[in-house]
């Protein structure tokens, strides 16, 4: 279990760096020193040092069948999309390949457009 505590007038420590929810770490901060453990711990657990980098687990499979799902949907409102791709190592967040039917100038800014708004 953990367990924490703020005090503002504590000085911060330097701590890090922190696994994100990408696989990657984030550099080192200054951060407030309030986290603490129990000793009678509920469950225990570990975040591994080697568990850095794009996913390769279920997350992986995850993002590729997120493609597929969305695809369908994504055609009922944007028809000239052929297909799409997120790859792993944007972490199915920050990158997206787009393939479309081009048929007329400026089609591509109309399309990220259409996508941009899909929220």
């Amino acid at each position: 279990m953990i367990e924490g505590y703020i005090d503002p007038r504590e000085e911060l420590v330097l701590e890090g760096p922190f696994g994100d929810h990408t696989g990657f770490l984030l550099a080192r901060r200054l951060l407030p020193e309030g986290t603490r453990h129990r000793r009678d711990l509920a469950r225990r657990s570990h975040l591994a040092a080697h568990d850095r980098g794009p996913p390769t687990d279920g997350g992986l499979y995850l993002g590729h069948a997120t493609e597929r799902i969305f695809l369908p949907l994504l055609k009922l409102t944007i028809p000239e999309i052929v297909d799409l791709h997120m790859p792993p190592r944007g972490s199915f967040t920050t990158w997206l390949f787009v393939s479309i039917d081009k048929q007329y100038p400026g089609q591509a800014y109309k399309v990220m457009s259409g996508l941009w708004g899909q929220d």
